[in-house]
C-alpha cells in the first residue's frame, strides 16, 4: 500500500479572543498528503519551528494535532500573531507552514 507524503497544512481555526484563558484551544492541525487527501493522524507528529513566520512560536503550545494559547493575549498590544508548524509522517518526511492568528475582541 503506497503512503504519501506530508505537502500541505490546515488549521481550523486562526483567531483567538484578547483575554481568553491560558490552554484555549485556537484550532486543529491536519495534514495533506501528496494525492490531495487528508492524512490519517496516526502516525502524525506537529511541532512549532523555527523559520520565515516563527515569532510567536512561544506564545502558543501544540498538543495531540491542537494549537493552544499558551499566554492571555491583548490585542492592543498585538492584532496578528505568527506561528510556523512542521507536520512529520511515520517515515520522517515533512512539511512546514506559516499561519497568521488573529487577535479578537472579546465581546
Amino acid at each position: 500500500m503506497a503512503t504519501f507524503a506530508p505537502n500541505n497544512l490546515l488549521l481550523s481555526g486562526l483567531t483567538i479572543n484578547e483575554g481568553d484563558l491560558i490552554g484555549v484551544l485556537v484550532g486543529n492541525l491536519s495534514a495533506i498528503g501528496s494525492n490531495g487527501g487528508t492524512l490519517a493522524e496516526q502516525g502524525l507528529t506537529y511541532a512549532l519551528v523555527a523559520g520565515e513566520g516563527s515569532e510567536d512560536n512561544s506564545r502558543f503550545q501544540l498538543s495531540n494535532g491542537q494549537l493552544k494559547a499558551a499566554q492571555v493575549f491583548d490585542r492592543e498590544t498585538q492584532v496578528q500573531l505568527r506561528v510556523r508548524i512542521r507536520v512529520t509522517d511515520g517515515e520522517g518526511r515533512s512539511f512546514e507552514k506559516p499561519f497568521t492568528i488573529l487577535s479578537l475582541i472579546h465581546i
